[in-house]
């Protein structure tokens, strides 16, 4: 087991949100029902995969310093299980976005509060809202001998995101280009192309041309783009050593009532997204 010292010490950023008292309580709970940061502390103290962990959420803490002042009180709620993974999806997309050189402020001004960020750009403001999809469950497929188990994905089609799609995009400003970005789960990476499908229209670019779902005129008229999200410790086949990963896929919407500038589109581009444009028929 990983000392919790280790956490207080050497993560200070870490340490202002989850108090080594937090630790010592979440620790004392049933596994399942521990805090995923804390659970990373139940691995053996030569666990390098969990420090991995640590350095990614210090580092989203630590770059985000100056963005997260003004908002320490929503970012508290990091220390509450049910709603960790979704703020950190926030912080994740803002230092995705904040390296991409952008101004940005979480929980934009009063008129647009609905959206998690609002980004500052030289033609216009941009906002998204940030949700979040678990990873897929796991189905029993076959058992081997007396104790080995062999499963299977169970992937989701199209439907099962084109409904989240719609719902959450309500909370796009209704003037301005707007960006509905789902970060996903690592075991959910198997479902990116169903995810683009729910996005819509009834073909969709990118290295396969595949039947897509029409989308919703909501969706058509206020998602300017579809940003599908993913970091994730992974071994790095250079050294052999865990690291952190990320992957990211921004649909366009060329029926948007206000479109992302070109200028937007080829930060992403060029930051490492994968650009994926609609082809209409």
């Amino acid at each position: 087991m990983i000392p919790v010292s280790k956490v207080i010490n050497n993560y200070p950023n870490i340490a202002n949100f989850f108090t080594e008292e937090w630790f010592v309580s979440e620790l004392k709970k049933d596994h399942k029902n521990i805090h995923l940061l804390a659970k990373q502390l139940t691995f053996n103290e030569n666990s390098k995969s969990s420090f991995v962990y640590f350095d990614h959420v210090e580092r989203c803490l630590n770059e985000l310093k100056d963005n997260i002042t003004g908002h320490e009180n929503h970012f508290k709620a990091l220390k509450h299980k049910e709603r960790y993974f979704g703020l950190l999806a926030e912080l994740e997309i803002g230092l995705m976005i904040k390296n991409m050189d952008f101004e940005f402020d979480f929980e934009p001004p009063l008129s647009k509060k609905s959206s998690d960020i609002k980004i500052t750009n030289s033609e216009t403001e941009i906002f998204i809202e940030v949700s979040t999809k678990k990873g897929l469950s796991f189905k029993e497929k076959e058992k081997v001998g007396n104790s080995c188990t062999i499963n299977e994905f169970e992937t989701r089609s199209p439907e099962k995101f084109k409904g989240k799609i719609i719902k959450e995009s309500e909370q796009l400003s209704k003037t301005d280009p707007g960006i509905f970005a789902l970060v996903i789960e690592p075991s959910s990476i198997p479902e990116i192309e169903s995810i683009k499908y729910a996005f819509g229209f009834s073909r969709l670019w990118g290295k396969y041309i595949e039947p897509g779902i029409n989308p919703s005129e909501k969706v058509k008229k206020s998602v300017s783009a579809l940003l599908i999200y993913c970091n994730y410790t992974a071994i790095n086949d250079e050294n052999n050593c865990f690291c952190r990963k990320e992957d990211s896929f921004l649909c366009v919407n060329p029926l948007a009532e206000f479109q992302l500038p070109t200028s937007v589109i080829h930060k992403f581009e060029t930051y490492g997204t994968e650009i994926i444009v609609p082809y209409l028929l």
